[in-house]
């Protein structure tokens, strides 16, 4: 039987060698609309790109698409991290799960009611990673 082994870190060089490369999701969002946002069954996509200079996201929900740049809030908590958007008003927390598996929380730093972005990302791998 094979366990899932959580992942800890002591410094954010730890936490960059964990999160860099090419990491791909789908969850839920939460964000008020004047149309029904869930009648349609969309999911939420994320596609995040991390290198050592920065740390990029892409989120896409129906015909609303989200580009960020993050920044580091505070320093890696265990297997904590959170993060701002430069430029925007949001602001995410990640927890790492595997070696290749985080979850990511994203919502406004202005209106806790809002969720942009709640799941699992996975890391990207095989012939396509890249992308």
């Amino acid at each position: 039987m094979n366990s899932l082994i959580y992942n800890y870190f002591s410094n954010f060089d730890e936490w960059n060698d964990y999160v860099k490369g090419n990491w791909s999701g789908k969850g839920i969002s939460m964000i008020p609309s004047t149309i029904q946002p869930y009648e349609t069954g969309d999911e939420t996509t994320v596609t995040w790109k991390a290198n050592p200079k920065e740390i990029k996201s892409y989120f896409k929900r129906g015909k609303s698409e989200f580009s960020l740049i993050w920044l580091l809030e505070s320093d890696v908590l265990c297997d904590r991290i959170k993060l701002i958007a430069k430029d925007a008003d949001w602001e995410c927390e990640i927890q790492a799960m595997t070696k290749d598996r985080f979850h990511l929380h994203v919502l406004p730093k202005s209106d806790k009611s809002k969720i942009l972005y709640s799941g699992v990302v996975a890391k990207k791998k095989g012939l396509f990673s890249f992308l």
